[in-house]
């Protein structure tokens, strides 16, 4: 930007740049205009110059400096702040201007395979990662002064997607069976701690998430109404303030009826022993190895009871009212119904 002013006799021209300023006078306007076009057109040719402090930035610096800076505007869902601070962690000390794509393949390489003891992780996985990479190096090129050619992560993901070195997670379809759940329940008596159970039911009686289920509190059930109050529920843009009211069954009354018998003990958090929601999947991952299911997953039990709300009759609306989808072709992969329970229909 330049701007020419007239003083006295002469005139003064001023060209701004990278937050720069650079004054010289003229005996005429032309020549002003002429060493504004010149002076522009060197300072943008010639490099820019980091300054030391940018050159020291490291991507675990960039990193949490972004859930700093952006959450509290935007809030993360937990699994993406968990993502974001297990990277920094991979990338401690890594300076952001000796990051390069061809860093991030081997990083790729080693992750999708596995190593030092960690197991491998899915593309889906590693797509998020490096997404989450990028996001943070677009926002620091834009706002912190971090001056790069170009973004070494989207150049990354860009070759790594063409070789499915990273991609879209895959649907699962894995449902639930009657004699699948009675083993889930059996292995469960074996953990003295005694909610993994209940929760497992819980789970497949409302279609309720692991976190949802954690954070629920006593004063949430409505037995009079056959009511759960879930706050903040899981949504694509609204982070918080999501609150819902879901319609739930006797039999999901009936399990946290059995969890504290006694009325005037149901105060506080439901489960209080599960601090975190982290640790029902990891005491899941015990219960299904136990069952001899190993390849199930809690987010399946979501499944089994969404698919089982249409088995029941419910339309796609009343499926979404307690589910808390707001897409409802989202709930198009749910709806893997069991062919025996289709035939009366057919036969009808």
């Amino acid at each position: 930007m330049a701007s020419i002013t007239k003083r006295g006799n002469s005139w003064s021209c001023c060209v701004w740049h990278d937050k720069k300023r650079y004054t010289k006078s003229f005996p005429t306007k032309a020549a002003a205009e002429k060493w504004a076009r010149l002076k522009k057109a060197e300072l943008e040719s010639a490099p820019r110059l980091k300054s030391k402090v940018v050159e020291s930035y490291t991507m675990d610096y960039l990193l949490h400096r972004y859930i700093d800076e952006v959450h509290p505007h935007r809030p993360f869902a937990r699994s993406k702040m968990t993502t974001i601070k297990m990277t920094a962690e991979h990338f401690k000390d890594v300076r952001v201007i000796q990051l390069t794509p061809d860093m991030l393949f081997k990083y790729a390489e080693k992750r999708r395979a596995g190593y030092k003891g960690r197991a491998p992780i899915s593309r889906s996985t590693l797509n998020q990662q490096l997404t989450y990479i990028a996001q943070t190096i677009d926002h620091a090129r834009t706002l912190w002064g971090v001056d790069l050619s170009s973004n070494p992560a989207r150049d990354a993901l860009s070759a790594l997607s063409k070789i499915g070195l990273v991609g879209g997670s895959r649907r699962r379809e894995r449902r639930v069976s009657d004699q699948e759940l009675k083993q889930l329940m059996e292995a469960s008596l074996k953990h003295h701690s005694g909610w993994i159970g209940p929760i497992i039911m819980l789970a497949v009686e409302t279609g309720m998430r692991q976190g949802e289920i954690q954070a629920l509190q006593w004063k949430d059930v409505d037995f009079e109404r056959n009511t759960i109050f879930i706050k903040d529920r899981k949504h694509p843009s609204e982070k918080l303030g999501n609150n819902q009211i879901i319609p739930v069954s006797n039999k999901a009354l009936e399990v946290l009826k059995k969890w504290v018998p006694v009325e005037s003990k149901r105060t506080g958090a439901v489960f209080p022993g599960v601090k975190l929601a982290q640790s029902i999947s990891d005491r899941f991952v015990k219960v299904r190895e136990e069952a001899g299911l190993p390849e199930l997953h809690f987010h399946d039990l979501r499944h089994e009871a969404v698919s089982r709300f249409f088995e029941k009759g419910l339309q796609i609306q009343e499926v979404a009212r307690i589910s808390g989808h707001k897409d409802w072709k989202q709930l198009l992969r749910y709806t893997q119904l069991n062919a025996s329970s289709l035939v009366d229909k057919l036969n009808g």
